[in-house]
């Protein structure tokens, strides 16, 4: 029986060469979590791979094997109800095409604790289309605009942004983007999974 504080879901349709790299990034900078891999019907060869993956690192998670491409929400709301079963005290949404580097759950999770109504906590990205992206905060949000410029290393930049910024948050009027997103297992209780 599989549980842990922090469950991160993950549905992947094929692409296994991006779910890899994404699960590797957990693997090397993360502790005290379960990867809840949901599978949206990929071919064999891919899952074959993601899984394989997976055993020989030891990664910690759970697999879900779905016969058929359920969609983004079909399949993330299949991986909230196994951590809601499995009394994770927060769930993190985490797509497949993403990295993450050192200190990223504590600082979401610190975040997520520091008042009970906080429900939802997502990170800044590196550039990108979303309003999270660097690029984009530094243009449009008061609060970013010394942000130091992005030098096209990710984990570089995340050190630097960790150091300079550790325990900061701003509260956002804007919803987060769910390419990375912290969830308090209260808010699923309250209001359900993702319609």
């Amino acid at each position: 029986d599989m549980s842990a504080p922090t469950c991160i879901v993950t549905p992947t349709h094929n692409n296994e060469d991006l779910t890899i790299r994404c699960f590797d990034s957990i693997r090397r900078h993360t502790s005290d979590y379960l990867i809840v891999w949901v599978d949206n019907g990929s071919s064999a060869a891919s899952r074959g791979r993601v899984g394989a993956f997976l055993e020989q690192n030891r990664v910690p998670h759970v697999k879900i094997l779905l016969p058929e491409n359920l969609g983004f929400a079909g399949a993330t709301n299949i991986g909230m109800r196994y951590a809601v079963e499995h009394d994770a005290r927060h769930i993190v949404l985490q797509n497949n095409d993403t990295e993450v580097f050192d200190g990223w759950l504590g600082r979401l999770v610190r975040a997520a604790e520091r008042d009970p109504r906080i429900g939802l906590v997502g990170p800044l990205s590196s550039p990108c289309a979303s309003w999270q992206s660097v690029d984009n905060l530094k243009q449009t949000h008061p609060r970013f605009h010394d942000l130091p410029d992005y030098g096209g290393d990710p984990e570089e930049y995340a050190r630097t942004l960790g150091a300079a910024f550790d325990g900061q948050t701003v509260e956002s009027s804007v919803q987060l983007a769910f390419f990375s997103v912290l969830m308090t297992a209260g808010l699923v209780a309250d209001i359900g999974v993702l319609s």
